[in-house]
């Protein structure tokens, strides 16, 4: 691959007078009308001697106090709620007794269009911005450790329409980080376009939409702006289908809007449900090492072989490598591995698609019964589910289960009935 580096924006630099401030308590800046008398006092006075330790201290106390403060990247339940049409979203950060631990809120509203102050580079941009998504299942893309949100803007290039991304902080202050362009009166400028937060490595993927039928797929390294071109294109109808997905070190090209998704056999396969009957095994042994990891190619999303009938009618997360627990109404937990795919075709042999079995489930996590049960999700370690349940007279409330199923499950009191997703439980 090869690489090259944005020249960044320069810091706000620290204005005159803080500057002299601290030269000044420092000894090396000293007033007119003080000079000798704070020289004598820095060389010959006992006291001035015991005041420097006082002054790490207080640094060290100010590094602690800062250390603990909470962030968004904390151990626990991270939930969002949006309002996209109206330009907002919330965070919210519980411990695992569901005991709020930090709220975060981003607006697009009325921001302050200027240089971050937390990275070495960016632009102002004045530009109209959006958050992109419809916050029904997922948040506008989060780097929780600095507590900004990835948003897309459009802003004028030479009379053309162009477009881009930035983030946009807590405090209301957004940053274009995509490229600048000069372009001249008959050249065609670029499109940066659908981004895509990867905040485990600190980076944003993006595809660079140059005009022709094939775009190249890129990252940009949030601390230094450095831009990376990974090796992997994709077709102009198939750029939106970039994603991140836990357990591939690499960028992921979908194929499809998958309503279910999960690694398994230590990240060489993946399973991906494409509609609410169908689970579609990938090899990716092959792949392995490469930039991009692509699901669109010939002889992988065609391989009709491979599709498994499923019983469960919604999504699943991995529960362990090769353990799918799906979001069914009573938590079917299902066995998958790169053999289930020929043992269920063994099976079936000679039986019509439409008419061929589901796989069952092996186990369930909760009875069947009157209640309807949704958003399930697994904690960081894999022990737990915690899922919404509604009772036939209408009250809902969050519930946790072990994910053995050794014992029934509990009420989770806490957690807001109406979150529109579970982020993360870490």
């Amino acid at each position: 691959m090869t690489s090259r580096t944005l020249s960044p924006v320069m810091r706000v630099l620290v204005p005159t007078a803080a500057l002299s401030l601290f030269l000044s308590g420092c000894g090396l800046v000293n007033s007119s009308s003080g000079e000798e008398e704070t020289t004598s006092a820095s060389a010959e006075s006992p006291a001035a001697e015991e005041e420097a330790p006082q002054e790490e201290d207080t640094e060290e106390e100010s590094e602690e106090e800062s250390s603990n403060t909470p962030s968004l990247a904390d151990p626990g339940i991270l939930t969002a709620n949006c309002g996209v049409r109206e330009g907002w979203v919330e965070y919210t950060l519980y411990s695992d007794t569901a005991e709020q631990i930090l709220h975060a809120r981003f607006d697009i509203l009325g921001v302050d269009r200027a240089e971050s102050p937390d990275l070495s580079h960016g632009r102002a941009v004045d530009a109209g911005i959006a958050l992109g998504t419809s916050c029904h299942k997922e948040a506008p893309p989060l780097f929780p450790e600095r507590h900004l949100v990835l948003v897309t803007f459009s802003e004028e290039v030479n009379g053309n329409d162009v477009k881009g991304f930035g983030v946009l902080s807590e405090d209301g202050v957004f940053t274009a980080l995509s490229p600048e362009q000069e372009v001249g009166d008959f050249a065609t400028p670029i499109n940066y376009v659908h981004p895509v937060a990867d905040p485990e490595r600190d980076r944003i993927l993006f595809v660079q939409d140059e005009g022709g039928s094939e775009h190249t797929i890129h990252a940009m390294d949030l601390e230094s702006g450095e831009i990376t071109d990974l090796d992997g294109t994709c077709a102009r109808m198939r750029c939106d289908q970039l994603t991140v997905v836990p357990g591939i070190d690499a960028a992921v090209l979908y194929g499809h809007h998958f309503v279910g998704m999960a690694v398994i056999d230590d990240g060489t396969g993946l399973v991906g449900s494409v509609d609410s009957h169908l689970a579609h095994y990938y090899d990716l042994s092959d792949q392995v090492g490469a930039d991009v990891v692509d699901l669109t190619r010939d002889g992988i999303n065609s391989n009709r072989s491979s599709d498994v009938r499923v019983d469960p009618t919604a999504t699943f997360q991995a529960l362990d490598d090769g353990t799918l627990v799906f979001d069914d109404n009573v938590l079917s937990v299902m066995e998958f591995t790169s053999e289930t795919p020929a043992e269920y075709e063994a099976a079936n042999e000679g039986v019509i698609y439409i008419e061929q079995e589901p796989l069952p489930a092996d186990r369930t996590l909760i009875p069947e019964g009157t209640r309807s049960n949704s958003a399930a999700f697994v904690s960081h370690d894999s022990s737990e589910v915690v899922f919404r349940s509604k009772a036939p007279n209408g009250d809902t409330s969050w519930y946790r289960v072990p994910a053995d199923g050794s014992s029934e499950p509990e009420k989770f009191p806490g957690l807001p009935t109406n979150l529109n997703a579970i982020l993360s439980w870490t």
